[in-house]
C-alpha cells in the first residue's frame, strides 16, 4: 500500500519515454468507492519512441 513508483526506463528500455499519463479509470474510481477511498488505484500508461532497426530504402 502506499505510494508506487514507476520506472519509465525499464519499460522503454532503450528507447526515449515520449509520454506518460496517470487516470484513474472508471473500474479504478469503483474500487475506491467500494472501500470508501481506503484503496484508490490509478492506471498508468507509458509511450515509448519507436524504434527502427535495419530500415533499407
Amino acid at each position: 500500500m502506499g505510494e508506487q513508483r514507476v520506472d519509465v526506463k525499464q519499460i522503454c528500455s532503450n528507447t526515449p519515454v515520449i509520454q506518460m499519463q496517470s487516470q484513474q479509470t472508471f473500474s479504478d474510481g469503483a474500487l475506491s468507492l467500494i472501500t470508501l477511498g481506503i484503496y484508490s488505484p490509478h492506471t498508468i500508461k507509458v509511450w515509448c519512441q519507436e524504434q527502427v532497426l535495419g530500415e533499407t530504402l
